[in-house]
């Protein structure tokens, strides 16, 4: 079963899903905010943080995961949050399972297929030796010499550990290669499937993941019950860049 944190004790269940690369713990900050009124289940999706490891990795199993957690927790009815690579999560599990969910929330994502997002990320995992390493410091040098942004190389050191004086990766690396073509890729749906729950789909103002008006046509082709939200002054990483603004959001719509 997948790795959870379960904050608050709130009659309703709210789920959180972290993006590519990420864990759980990158929203614990939303966690806390939203446990005062829920009961709220931050996962590491599978080959993340604490969770399994499998060679298997596309949208449809990792919705069962979400499903199987669900069931194995009595929990009924929730809502549920997906950011990026999670967001695409959420979106099929409520395609596919629409009767565990009450509410969606999707943060800077689409439906669609992408064209590769992670290149610099992926080159710069790939020529990490984590064994060589002795100090932090080390890694981030490395890190960034591929990686020009500091928020980029902060986000992939935070599922970096130490374990008995050796470095090494909160992710499967090797899995999340193998099938990121496919994460990269559009949802799994077959024609004229749609879900009817509320659906709000969060774009950052200054990211271009939710493209409008193009995006639109797909999203409400499969969630006709949508609604967008743009959080100014943010980016891909909405909750890191305007906390503030995202929270406020999410809880109105819940």
């Amino acid at each position: 079963m997948l790795f959870s944190k379960v904050l608050g004790d709130g009659v309703q269940s709210v789920v959180i899903l972290h993006g590519i690369f990420g864990t759980g713990d990158n929203w614990q900050s939303l966690g806390k905010y939203l446990s005062e009124n829920f009961t709220v289940h931050i996962l590491d999706v599978r080959n993340h943080g604490k969770s399994f490891h499998d060679k298997q990795m596309n949208y449809p199993i990792m919705a069962e995961d979400i499903i199987f957690y669900l069931d194995q927790k009595g929990i009924k009815s929730c809502s549920i949050i997906g950011h990026s690579m999670g967001g695409k999560i959420t979106m099929q599990a409520i395609l596919n399972y629409p009767n565990y969910f009450q509410k969606a929330i999707i943060i800077d994502i689409a439906p669609k297929k992408y064209d590769p997002q992670h290149n610099e990320v992926l080159l710069a995992l790939n020529s990490l030796d984590l064994a060589s390493m002795k100090k932090r410091s080390d890694i981030h040098e490395r890190l960034s010499s591929f990686i020009k942004n500091e928020a980029v190389i902060q986000w992939v050191m935070k599922s970096i550990y130490s374990d008995d004086g050796r470095y090494k990766y909160r992710f499967n690396l090797s899995s999340i290669v193998a099938n990121y073509s496919v994460l990269s890729d559009s949802i799994v749906t077959t024609n004229k499937q749609s879900c009817l729950l509320p659906v709000l789909f969060i774009k950052g103002e200054n990211s271009d993941y939710i493209e409008t008006p193009n995006d639109l046509a797909s999203i409400v082709n499969y969630f006709p019950n949508y609604t967008l939200g743009v959080i100014k002054n943010a980016g891909h990483w909405v909750h890191v860049d305007n906390p503030v603004d995202l929270y406020s959001t999410i809880l109105s719509f819940l």
